[in-house]
């Protein structure tokens, strides 16, 4: 686990070590540089296997192939096997040492036999080819930046600037912000920036940024339970591959629970943390009594009001702005893992987005199978129940509050009106079109991509889009920033193409969702209580033990006298939020409040 950066074209030699400097976080315990005219490469090592001899660049036998690899490659020995049988002699236990050896037996397509997560940078000497290529899931970052004298790369955004890449905030893509909370790739925040989509490979050859694994809904396996056990089985079995201690970040929900289980099964000594806010939905408490029933150590990372003030330092080490106050709660997690010595730790996302998890899933599934009539009666028995009886319906523990309602009442009345992919994300965005219209804010034209029935379609989006730019980017630069490697075994390839391929009815049925997961999480895993039902993951920010620091946030940013948000929002809409706020106390105008404030943060700093 590294951070990776260089260029291809212009440079010196000397703007790597600033870059390396930039990037010393990702990469305490050591550095390591290739340099030839026309080309720079570098990185910084967080050393997890090997640590004597686990340096890089890495060079082939022959010396004309130099790779830089930020990640894990968890199938290496396997590789390693089949590489000797080729006549390769290898002097490490380290797992990038595979990689330029690979290259050359196998040419690009090597990609395709690795398992694991990684960005990796590839010089090819003899053909004076430079490639970049980004693992299936886009656990890993690499930003990329092209001008007429060169193109720049690294692990994060920082890398860039050192280097002399100009900043320039890129305000196309405010609205999908402020719609989203999240820009998805292969767009960034910044003009001229991109971030290498996940499952592809950029060449000097070509220029061109081409796909190498993609996706699929198709149904092309029965959906057994046994064959999905024994997928996880092998995907949490090679993610524990590590010279170092190992934690988990649990909660009590079926997806942690299983990953645990599965840990306590082999015989791996971890630690378990669980962050805890008080609140209705905190399940620290469970966690921790299911962790000692695994024989697990457990350390519980209870969060409050105060940690809202660490808001700024956490938006500036993650760099691209995510609009959501939980990302301190990740920043806490990862400083509590390096605490107890950690310098790994696992995490079971990834099931949410493949086997249907969500409740925003399910109700467009209802939404489409109701029928005009069906929605329309929906509709009407939305404005005359009692509204305490619609929050108990309700599958969020905070108070939906009336823009709540409204927003799902209008998602029902225009239902048959929306495009396909407005029926997927309605209820999940902030602002949306017509919030944003009023503005003066145009939506970028976007589309769900064809092939295959409206869930299955949105499945691929959530996971090409939703996954990468909002879950995983969380976890990754948090963790990063605390010199600890983040690891989610549940985006194994292997089980996300088994998942994404298995029946619809092995997803979902009826109002129940990650049918098959649960149905084996029950044979196997009896322990993780597979019948659970799902609590959201979220900083109770409605409480009104939150609100003097709430309040303290939104005068600094948004609605201060040095705000940068204005700009894009007019304080005098942002003002008369912030009353609603005040008044309501409901989660979605919070939610909308402390976006903005996110934004602001962000713009203050990078922008």
């Amino acid at each position: 686990m590294c951070g990776i950066f260089g260029w291809w074209g212009e440079g010196e030699k000397e703007v790597l070590h600033r870059m390396a400097d930039s990037l010393r976080h990702r990469g305490p315990d050591g550095e390591g540089f290739f340099y030839q005219q026309g080309v720079g490469m570098g990185m910084t090592r967080l050393a997890i296997l090997d640590r004597e001899q686990g340096g890089q660049p890495v060079r082939s036998q022959g010396g004309e192939v130099v790779v830089v690899c930020n990640g894990e490659i968890y199938n290496f020995r396997e590789l390693k096997g089949e590489l000797e049988r080729e006549g390769y002699v290898f002097r490490t236990s380290n797992d990038v040492e595979v990689l330029p050896a690979a290259y050359e037996v196998w040419g690009i397509g090597f990609l395709e036999k690795l398992q694991g997560m990684f960005a990796i940078a590839l010089f090819d000497g003899k053909r004076r080819e430079l490639f970049l290529a980004r693992d299936r899931c886009g656990q890993k970052p690499l930003y990329f930046t092209k001008d007429g004298r060169r193109m720049v790369f690294a692990s994060e955004l920082r890398a860039l600037w050192v280097a002399g890449v100009e900043k320039r905030m890129n305000s196309e893509v405010l609205p999908l912000y402020l719609n989203l909370r999240y820009v998805p790739e292969p767009a960034t925040v910044f003009e001229g920036v991109e971030i290498l989509e996940a499952g592809c490979y950029w060449s000097s050859g070509s220029g061109k940024v081409r796909r190498w694994w993609r996706p699929e809904t198709d149904e092309r396996n029965s959906g057994s339970v046994e064959d999905l056990h024994g997928v996880v089985k092998k995907a949490v079995g090679e993610a524990l591959v590590s010279d170092e201690p190992i934690a988990v970040h649990l909660s009590a929900g079926v997806d942690s629970s299983v990953l645990l289980a599965e840990i306590a099964h082999s015989g791996v000594e971890v630690t378990a943390l669980t962050a805890g806010f008080g609140a209705a939905s905190d399940e620290s408490v469970e966690a921790g009594n299911f962790a000692r029933a695994m024989g697990v150590e457990h350390e519980e990372v209870r969060l409050g009001p105060e940690d809202l003030r660490n808001l700024p330092r956490v938006v500036d080490q993650m760099e691209v702005p995510v609009g959501d106050a939980l990302v301190v709660a990740f920043d806490r997690l990862a400083e509590a893992t390096a605490g107890v010595g950690c310098k790994v730790a696992l995490g079971g996302e990834g099931v949410d987005e493949v086997f249907a998890g969500y409740s925003f899933q399910k109700v467009m599934l209802c939404a489409d199978r109701l029928g005009g009539f069906g929605r329309k009666l929906a509709t009407t028995a939305l404005n005359v129940l009692p509204f305490g009886l619609v929050q108990k319906m309700s599958a969020f523990p905070a108070e939906i509050g009336n823009t709540g309602l409204q927003k799902i009442r209008r998602y029902l009345a225009e239902y048959e009106d929306l495009s396909d992919l407005r029926k997927g994300i309605e209820l999940r965005t902030l602002f949306d079109e017509g919030e944003l219209g009023s503005l003066g804010l145009e939506m970028p034209s976007r589309e769900l991509d064809q092939g295959g029935e409206l869930f299955e379609r949105h499945l691929r989006f959530q996971f090409q889009s939703w996954l990468q730019d909002w879950a995983i980017v969380r976890q990754e630069r948090n963790t990063m920033a605390h010199s600890v490697e983040y690891r989610m075994p549940f985006l194994d390839h292997r089980l996300v193409e088994f998942g994404l391929e298995a029946p619809r009815s092995a997803k979902i049925r009826g109002l129940k969702g990650k049918v098959l997961w649960r149905e084996m999480a029950r044979r196997y895993y009896p322990e993780a209580k597979a019948g659970r039902v799902k609590q959201p993951f979220y900083f109770p920010v409605e409480q009104e033990s939150y609100f003097d620091v709430i309040e303290e946030l939104v005068m600094g940013t948004v609605l201060g006298d040095n705000s940068k948000v204005d700009e894009v929002v007019p304080k005098e809409v942002v003002r008369k939020l912030w009353e609603v706020v005040m008044r309501e106390r409901d989660f979605l105008s919070l939610k909308k409040m402390m976006a903005l404030v996110v934004l602001d943060l962000w713009m203050g700093q990078f922008a």
